[in-house]
Formats: structure tokens, sequence, C-alpha cells
């Protein structure tokens, strides 16, 4: 038998936040169904825009056909309402080294 110190959950192996992820953790928190203002991002890399069960998405998220791709998030964290009109994020992240890192995190959640 494994002893119980080799056995890792997904929670423990969770990928340290880059120190920009600072600014979407006042509205976004990480672990599934565990929405703020925002939504979980728990599982987004990849899913379609504004389908998180439990959450209340803005009319233009709700409407969005994007998939939280690299090049998708990089366009949206960039510049929100640009990418989806009608979206309620207003935060903008225009370092693309920094907007890079969040989104390699999204990406191990």
């Amino acid at each position: 038998a494994a002893a119980p110190a080799a056995v890792l959950t997904a929670a423990s192996a969770a990928p340290a936040a880059p120190a920009a992820y600072a600014m979407c953790s006042s509205c976004h928190a990480v672990a599934p169904g565990e929405h703020m203002i925002g939504p979980s991002l728990a599982g987004v890399f990849g899913a379609r825009a504004g389908s998180q069960p439990g959450f209340e998405y803005s009319a233009g998220l709700a409407a969005s056909t994007l998939t939280w791709n690299e090049e998708n998030l990089h366009r949206y964290i960039e510049n929100p309402r640009a990418t989806v009109p009608g979206t309620t994020m207003a935060i903008r992240l225009r370092n693309e080294t920094q907007r890079q890192a969040v989104i390699d995190y999204l990406r191990a959640l």
C-alpha cells in the first residue's frame, strides 16, 4: 500500500498564482463552484465563455460564442469590453508578459 504522503490530490498539486493574478483574485476564486463578484476560474481554460454553472453572467458573456483558448483569453484580459461588448469586467491587464503568466496559471488549474 502506498504511504499517505505519496498520494497527491488535485488541490495539493495546484500551481502557485503569479503576481499578476492578484488583480484577478479580488473578483475571482479558483475553487470549483466558488463564485465571487466574478465566476470561479477553475476549469475556465478550454471552456465556453459564460458557461460556469451557478453564476449569473452579463448579457454579453451569456450570448458570447467564445471559447477560452489562449488567443481569446489574451484579447479578453487585455480589453474585456472591446472583446465582449456588454461584459461587466472592467479590469484590463495590458502587459503581455503578465497576461501570459495569468493564462498559463489558468491553463494549469
